[in-house]
C-alpha cells in the first residue's frame, strides 16, 4: 500500500509498478459499489491511496473555477465553493467521504445530473499520471479549448484504466435563489421521467432530482407525513 502525498510521488510508484508488471489499484474514498477500487485475491496488487492529495491549489473567483487535488472530499469542495459565494452542483449520498478523483474516475452524476450534467460536464482541466508514470498536465480553466486531442474526457470515467487523476480544475455555478424539494409518487418505474417533463421544474431550473421506488417513498412518508402529498 502506498500513500502518495504529491503527484510526483504517485508517478514514482506507478513507474516502479510498470517496471515490475505489478497490478496497481487506486483508491479514493472507498465509497464505490462496483468493486473498481478493490484489489484481487492474488496478493500482488499495489493499492495507491489518494487521501493525502487533499489540497485546494487555486480558487479563481473571476473565472468561477477551483483547482483541487484528487483526494479532496466532495463535501469539503462544496463548502469551499460556498465560501466563495458559488455552488458546486454535484451532490450524492456519499459526499461526506467520496473524493473528487473518484467522482471523476466514475463520472459521477448525483441528484443534480438532469440540471447540470455529470462530473465531467463541469470539469475544465485535469492532471493525471499515465500508466508508464509520465505526468500529463492538462490543468486549464478555459471554457473553450480545442487545442489538439481531448485527453481530459478520455480520463474521465475511465476508472483508472488509462491513468490516475491527481488534480482537476472544476467550474462553479451561481447559487440558486432558492431550493424547493418536491416528492411525486409514481405508479411505475417508467413514470418518473414523464413526471419530470410535465412538472413545473422542467420549465424552471431544478437543481436536484432523484427517483424513489414506491416502497422507498412510503418509508419516507411514514417518518415525515407532512412532506408528501398524496
Amino acid at each position: 500500500m502506498a500513500r502518495q502525498g504529491t503527484t510526483l510521488q504517485g508517478s514514482q510508484v506507478i513507474r516502479v509498478c510498470a517496471e515490475h508488471s505489478a497490478p496497481l489499484v487506486p483508491q479514493g474514498g472507498n465509497t464505490g459499489l462496483c468493486g473498481g477500487a478493490t484489489p484481487d485475491h492474488s496478493g500482488r496488487a499495489v493499492v495507491l491511496l489518494t487521501s493525502r492529495l487533499n489540497c485546494v491549489r487555486a480558487v479563481d473567483t473571476l473565472n468561477d473555477t477551483m483547482t483541487v487535488e484528487a483526494g479532496c472530499i466532495l463535501q469539503a469542495v462544496q463548502e469551499q465553493a460556498a465560501v466563495a459565494g458559488q455552488f458546486l452542483p454535484l451532490s450524492l449520498g456519499a459526499e461526506g467521504s467520496c473524493t473528487i478523483g473518484g467522482n471523476l474516475a466514475t463520472n459521477a452524476g448525483g441528484t443534480g445530473m438532469l440540471r447540470y450534467g455529470n462530473m465531467g460536464d463541469f470539469t475544465l482541466g485535469l492532471e493525471a499520471v499515465r500508466a508508464d508514470g509520465e505526468i500529463w498536465d492538462g490543468l486549464r480553466g478555459l471554457r473553450r479549448d480545442n487545442t489538439g486531442y481531448d485527453l481530459r474526457n478520455l480520463y474521465i470515467g475511465s476508472e483508472g484504466n488509462l491513468g490516475i487523476i491527481t488534480a482537476a480544475t472544476i467550474k462553479f455555478f451561481r447559487n440558486p435563489r432558492r431550493l424547493v424539494r418536491r416528492c411525486w409518487r409514481c405508479p411505475a418505474p417508467s413514470k418518473p421521467l414523464r413526471s419530470w417533463c410535465e412538472s413545473p421544474s422542467h420549465r424552471f431550473p431544478c437543481p436536484h432530482w432523484s427517483a424513489q421506488t414506491d416502497n422507498g417513498l412510503s418509508a419516507f412518508a411514514s417518518r415525515r407525513p407532512s412532506s408528501v402529498s398524496r
